[in-house]
């Protein structure tokens, strides 16, 4: 009998998470963040935030480009729908995508490159920033 209260202890345990990750991450005042471009280039990419359910019914989600200049900075925000622990996904892109996170909109997202030495190839990422945690986002 103790097995089997422990074992629907834990199942439910489980379960409660599953059910908040099936519904959409919304926020009541928008997330965000500085994409401040610290790289000795132009950068180019976009923000996308998790698919929601549109009014009549049909999958969307939204997406902004942005083109920065050496040293330039840009605002973005969002009230979701988010990813889980209030995530939105960066993409950096030349012709095509060459680096991708998911990050939060708090504080300064950096955007950057380093060349290497050796192949004098650029390796070109951000600092993304990780999930909230503790879900005080949506509360």
């Amino acid at each position: 009998m103790k097995t089997l209260l422990l074992f629907a202890i834990m199942a439910f345990g489980f379960a409660v998470p599953q059910a908040t990750q099936a519904s959409e991450l919304i926020t009541p005042t928008p997330q965000c963040a500085t994409i401040k471009n610290e790289s000795p280039f132009t950068m180019n990419g976009s923000i996308r935030t998790e698919y929601g359910k549109a009014r009549d019914g049909t999958k969307k989600r939204h997406e902004s480009n942005f083109r920065l200049a050496k040293g330039e900075s840009k605002e973005a925000c969002s009230t979701g729908p988010f990813y889980p622990g209030y995530q939105v996904e960066l993409t950096l892109k030349t012709l095509i995508p060459v680096f991708s996170c998911k990050t939060r909109l708090t504080g300064t997202i950096s955007l950057r490159a380093d060349t290497d030495r050796e192949t004098g190839k650029n390796k070109i990422y951000a600092l993304c920033i990780g999930p909230d945690p503790m879900g005080f986002l949506g509360r």
